[in-house]
């Protein structure tokens, strides 16, 4: 049965605007419709609209004013309302096989009861949902683990944004510290925390409010941007002996990264042969969605062709048999284990991570005077800003080298000037030096 002729026999659900309740900027807000037996209800959404954003008819939202932002935000309204559509219409169908005769009014206990927004967990989940469906599912992950060690503190299903207050955000950062978290991990789970808090403000779900993390300590601990240098990073290239498929591989995908100026592990996983034109490889980062090309120099070619499958869309081999999310966090959870183990063979005394790669190019760059502008681009940063994170500290002889430069010059300037000075004190028969 499809869902038409379950809302004759059931509820009437329609998306409408309120037209009783204007606010000052004209607009109404988007509510959901819940007609049964002669009873109408309305389900309220975050969303406000103008009068002519709304077709009755067709219950589609559409842009009836000039305005950049707006086509963004009622394409959220429409996938937000027409879930919610969904949503209530399943627990019209559950209503119906469980009671067969219920109200209005048991709708919306059931609906408050499992789709309540103010709810904390229930609006992550939401949010969680619309980021897999566009594909982020980096962002989605780190909302349902800040979520998950909040719920191990709050144990409280039914929590909503309302309780959150600067106090209980104290006590909680407490609660992870006595659980053994570093800072920078408690961190993490505040700002994500944080994060979904402001997207609830953003969308009107949290009207009147103080924000309850200002003041709450978010301090975070700058982490050491490893870089090696040149003759240990022979180190890495080098003849492991190990015969583990892994670990080869976790090296290649170093040096791979290196060859190609950082690149990112996920962007190495999903390249594939199309990403390739002639003798330049281009790919758009996932992180930024910034498009960026290289040539392909003799030692990222012996890599390509090492790895080459002509059966495979894919430049590498980490996701030719499952190109799933799933499959690439199993994939990168495996391969950060085998760059580890490539340091500990090696006999590095940090973790080596894919990472280092990255800014052992970016400090290499800066050491052989290439300028912080290019390293940027090549990196792929908005800003130098970001790039001068990534640079390790500089060198100490080329410091002092630097140094040396400096004062040599000046005092090759100073020679120069005081040589002009005395021949023109001579020319006038003085033989003394004026400084």
């Amino acid at each position: 049965m499809n869902i038409n002729y379950y809302l004759k026999i059931m509820a009437s659900i329609k998306i409408r605007m309120n037209m009783s309740r204007k606010n000052k900027e004209k607009q109404y807000p988007l509510v959901l419709q819940v007609l049964h037996r002669r009873c109408k209800r309305e389900i309220y959404t975050p969303y406000r609209l103008y009068e002519e954003e709304l077709n009755v008819e067709k219950e589609m939202l559409r842009v009836g004013r000039r305005n950049k932002k707006r086509p963004v935000y009622l394409r959220e309204a429409q996938e937000f309302v027409s879930r919610l559509k969904e949503v209530v219409f399943d627990i019209c169908k559950k209503l119906e096989a469980e009671k067969g005769n219920y109200t209005v009014e048991d709708i919306l206990v059931a609906y408050k009861s499992y789709n309540d927004y103010n709810n904390l967990f229930i609006f992550a989940e939401y949010l969680s949902s619309l980021l897999e469906k566009e594909g982020k599912y980096g962002t989605s992950n780190n909302y349902k683990r800040a979520v998950k060690a909040f719920a191990g503190f709050i144990n409280d299903p039914t929590f909503t944004f309302n309780r959150l207050t600067p106090q209980l955000l104290e006590r909680y950062r407490s609660y992870l510290q006595r659980r053994g978290n570093k800072i920078n991990t408690i961190w993490f789970y505040l700002y994500q925390l944080r994060v979904i808090y402001r997207k609830a403000v953003s969308v009107n779900i949290i009207h009147f409010h103080t924000d309850p993390f200002s003041g709450v300590d978010m301090r975070r601990e700058k982490t050491a941007k490893r870089a090696i240098p040149a003759n240990r990073l022979r180190l890495v290239t080098s003849d492991l002996s190990q015969g583990n498929k892994t670990v080869n591989l976790a090296r290649d995908l170093f040096m791979f990264s290196f060859y190609t100026r950082g690149m990112a592990f996920v962007d190495m996983c999903y390249l594939k042969k199309e990403n390739i034109k002639g003798d330049t490889l281009f790919y758009r980062r996932k992180k930024t969605t910034q498009l960026l090309e290289m040539k392909i120099e003799s030692e990222l070619q012996e890599l390509i062709d090492k790895y080459a499958d002509p059966s495979s869309p894919f430049l590498l081999p980490m996701l030719r048999e499952n190109d799933s999310y799933k499959s690439y966090r199993n994939m990168q959870r495996k391969l950060n284990k085998g760059i580890q183990k490539v340091g500990e063979i090696i006999g590095f005394t940090f973790p080596l991570t894919f990472y280092v790669a990255r800014h052992s190019w970016a400090t290499m760059a800066r050491d052989e005077g290439v300028s912080i502008s290019v390293i940027s681009t090549c990196l792929g940063h908005a800003s130098e800003k970001t790039t001068l994170i990534y640079l390790g500290q500089i060198n100490q002889e080329i410091l002092d080298e630097a140094n040396s430069l400096v004062l040599q010059s000046w005092k090759d300037d100073k020679k120069d000037k005081n040589n002009g000075l005395l021949s023109h004190k001579r020319a006038k028969g003085k033989t003394t030096l004026c400084s």
